[in-house]
């Protein structure tokens, strides 16, 4: 899914799928999701955790 797929990508983009033996950047760049994404601001512990 999108929402795992698009954030992993962000914050690991050369971490490799063993399975598919592709980094995280390639798969989302491969990806044909239509799913909408959009961030939401979130705070952990009165610490803003969102840009």
């Amino acid at each position: 899914n999108a929402f795992v797929l698009w954030p992993l990508s962000l914050i690991a983009p050369d971490l490799v799928h063993v399975g598919v033996g592709k980094t995280m950047a390639q798969l989302w760049a491969e990806a044909q999701i239509e799913q909408v994404l959009a961030p939401v601001p979130f705070q952990w512990r009165g610490q803003q955790l969102t840009h």
